[in-house]
């Protein structure tokens, strides 16, 4: 029987895969064009190159009972957070996006396979947004977040088309 993280790992595979075949079907001047008034599809890959990384580093901070380094002050809807990582990654150049996203999101999902599934839900000790922060909800949103932001772009395009 597959553990919670077998599960999330499948999915978070999964969900990078077709976000990845999304961006690789655009026209080359779409991907850095903007589409809602903020970001371009680069911008997308960037900000999840760097949430891959972000939750490694995140995950062993609240496993040692501390605030995760982004979610000190991430802004609101994380629009703080999510400018310093689009920043961070610097590459305008599509290819080199995918291979960051591909090896970012392995670095995670292998990460993730050494956490303990018992652990899945446990309580660090450190509160965010009212509540206790845990593997699952800081994990799961970020591999759920890949089909939120494919399906986004998937409608730009089609109304462009």
């Amino acid at each position: 029987m597959a553990s919670v993280i077998d599960e999330q790992v499948a999915a978070l595979r999964r969900n990078v895969r077709d976000f990845i075949a999304t961006i690789t079907a655009l026209p080359e001047p779409l991907f850095l064009t903007k589409f809602d008034d903020a970001w371009t599809p680069r911008d997308v890959a960037a900000h999840f190159i760097g949430w891959n990384r972000a939750s490694i580093r995140g995950t062993r901070d609240l496993m040692a009972g501390r605030m995760p380094y982004l979610l000190d002050d991430p802004g609101k809807d994380f629009s703080r957070a999510n400018a310093f990582l689009v920043k961070e990654v610097g590459s305008r150049d599509r290819d080199d996006l995918i291979r960051q996203l591909e090896d970012s999101s392995e670095e995670l999902a292998a990460f993730m396979q050494t956490l303990d599934p018992a652990d899945w839900d446990t309580d660090w000790g450190v509160t965010f947004e009212a509540g206790p922060r845990t593997f699952r909800n800081s994990l799961e949103p970020l591999v759920q977040d890949y089909v939120n932001h494919r399906h986004q772009l998937e409608r730009w395009i089609e109304g462009r088309v």
